[in-house]
């Protein structure tokens, strides 16, 4: 490849610093390990329960995304170093790390690497909105409460909406991803490769000027149509398990659950309004790029650290990883008895408050469930929604 004599040569010739790459990809790295135990551990549990809720989908297709989304991060060293060089074909008539190196093409590495990168993010986003949506719906939309008892809670299978809503987020988080790959050149940014903008140094036939709104079309946008939504689903969460704090129980059962909404309600929020933050401030930076910064490293390249790591405490840390982190993946019967008498994961927990039904307060409710849902596990009812467990 012959040297471009549209661009000064100091500029061509400049040494590129490659320890604003190096330090948060080694970062990623370290903590990676993390969203992995993570989401293998929820993935086995979801996959050994027969009575699934839609939580039981939500966290292990979310923790799945974000393991897409962190190797993203530090992919860099398949290319064999923490350097932007390593997602070029490369200019050869300069070193790899002058700047000149990079006035090149993206390789297929460095594609795919963006592609991996825009459908993880766009993933995470669309399944916290449904996470904090559920927990919305158990926790403001079915809480009935009558005094300061509250009526028992029927929890029944996944419902085909459920089914609808978890298949329309995995689809925009694959074909927004796949067209923006199609439409636009994808190339070397701060810390992985994606759209790329103006940059001073790099020729206009290797980014895409005039088109770099293709950022908030297939991600920057969606975080703003998930995420707003989903802080407002958190916040009334939070706000109504404050409220009702006196009339959910002391029972061991009952603050476990609410302890696992708060959990739940207080990571979306953050998480959320985080993702909504850091597109508002890449808006300015797709609809009109500036040359001198556009391979600059932000906070957003650090602020993401906080996924594996929180991620884990959230949602795989304690007994949940000594039971699961094994190669047993046997099914579990919703019978059974260790399963269904207090041995609940987080994800069961965070689907409702549970109680046991009291003679006062009437006839069983009816219910097309196979399952009620109450202290003492899933019960059983018949067609009239009576319990049939044996004694």
């Amino acid at each position: 490849m012959s040297r471009n004599n549209t661009i000064p040569e100091s500029i061509l010739a400049a040494e590129i610093n490659s320890t604003p790459v190096l330090i948060p990809g080694l970062l990623h790295l370290i903590f990676y390990p993390f969203i992995l135990v993570t989401a293998y551990v929820n993935c086995k549990t979801s996959y050994r329960k027969t009575l699934r809720l839609p939580v039981d989908y939500i966290i292990p297709i979310f923790t799945v995304y974000a393991c897409m989304f962190e190797f993203a991060n530090f992919a860099y060293i398949f290319g064999g170093q923490f350097a932007r060089s390593s997602m070029v074909v490369g200019n050869t008539a300069y070193e790899t790390t002058q700047l000149g190196y990079l006035n090149s093409p993206g390789s297929s590495l460095c594609v795919a690497q963006g592609f991996v990168m825009n459908v993880g993010g766009l993933g995470m986003i669309g399944m916290a909105f449904l996470l904090s949506r559920n927990t919305y719906a158990v926790v403001v939309t079915n809480s009935v409460s009558s005094g300061n008892r509250r009526t028992l809670t029927i929890m029944s299978q996944r419902s085909l909406k459920h089914n609808i809503l978890i298949a329309s987020v995995v689809l925009v988080s694959v074909v927004m991803p796949l067209i923006a790959a199609i439409e636009t050149k994808f190339g070397p940014l701060a810390l992985y490769c994606w759209i790329r903008c103006d940059e001073e140094g790099i020729d206009s036939k290797f980014t895409n000027t005039g088109k770099c709104w293709w950022r908030i079309v297939s991600l920057y946008g969606w975080f703003g149509v998930y995420g707003l939504p989903a802080v407002f689903y958190s916040v009334q969460v939070l706000r109504k398990l404050h409220q009702h704090q006196k009339s959910l129980g002391k029972s061991a059962q009952a603050m476990a659950t609410r302890d696992a909404q708060k959990k739940l309600g207080g990571f979306t929020m953050v998480f959320c309004f985080i993702c909504t933050l850091s597109s508002i401030v890449r808006l300015p930076s797709s609809l009109q790029p500036n040359p001198k910064t556009a391979a600059n490293i932000s906070f957003v390249e650090y602020g993401t650290l906080l996924i594996p790591i929180a991620g884990y405490f959230i949602f795989a840390h304690g007994k949940k990883v000594q039971q699961n982190l094994n190669c047993q993946w046997t099914r579990i019967s919703p019978l059974s008895s260790r399963e269904s008498r207090g041995s609940r994961t987080m994800s069961s927990e965070a689907e409702g408050p549970t109680y046991q039904a009291k003679k006062e307060q009437g006839p069983p409710i009816k219910s097309d469930s196979k399952y009620v849902l109450t202290e003492e596990g899933d019960t059983p009812l018949d067609s009239k929604g009576t319990s049939v467990r044996s004694s």
